[in-house]
């Protein structure tokens, strides 16, 4: 089974929390995935990371995008593959992604 991340939304009037869209998963399980995700400033952008494999020494970032008119989340582009140690960090309007790795 692949590992999975949930994103939701709190409703402040009535306190309860809410799916937004599908669930999103990981290339394989057992890779962390979720193991760091930013979010742009509307919530409609975000990236996440996760390792290439249990034991590597590089890591994946997905990029996803909400896609309002039919409630998913789409992945943008192709899996980025770099080295394990890394930053991410997302432009506020979502459109671009800087990757620090070693």
């Amino acid at each position: 089974m692949k590992e999975s991340s949930l994103l939701d939304q709190c409703d402040q009037q009535l306190c309860t929390w809410s799916q937004v869209g599908n669930t999103l998963h990981g290339v394989e399980s057992m890779h962390n995935f979720g193991l760091s995700v930013v979010i742009s400033s509307n919530g409609c952008t975000v990236a996440v990371s996760s390792l290439d494999g249990p034991d590597s020494d590089s890591g994946i970032i997905q990029v996803f995008e909400y896609n309002e008119e039919g409630t998913s989340w789409i992945q943008l582009g192709q899996d980025m593959v770099g080295g394990a140690r890394w930053s991410i960090s997302l432009s506020a309007n979502g459109k671009i992604v800087a990757i620090g790795s070693s």
